[in-house]
């Protein structure tokens, strides 16, 4: 509302979403420690929840935890290529440091 009502641009934190889910908790717990032995499914939540900030037309996104940061700036890059190669059919141009430039 704030970005469509007032012209405030908008985001968040996201990444919080995975890391407040009881479930996931226990998914990623080792074995061994009464879990589902998935740690794998941690960092692929997380990292893809801040994509989700961007497809939703958000305006920054506050990426963390920081011990997925290498993961996720490449992955918000690749996100921004996408929605600008969609944006571009419907005439909307890049800016020059768009990480379009940057990473093709």
């Amino acid at each position: 509302m704030q970005k469509s009502k007032w012209g405030y641009p908008s985001g968040a934190g996201i990444h919080n979403v995975p890391s407040a889910w009881d479930w996931m908790r226990n998914y990623k717990k080792a074995k061994d420690k009464g879990g589902e032995g998935h740690p794998e499914a941690w960092p692929v939540a997380d990292v893809g929840s801040n994509l989700i900030m961007q497809m939703a037309g958000g305006d920054f996104v506050l990426i963390g935890p920081i011990e997925n940061a290498s993961m996720a700036f490449p992955a918000c890059a690749m996100c921004d290529i996408f929605l600008a190669e969609a944006a571009k059919d419907i005439g909307t141009e890049m800016v020059e440091d768009h990480p379009f430039f940057k990473l093709l």
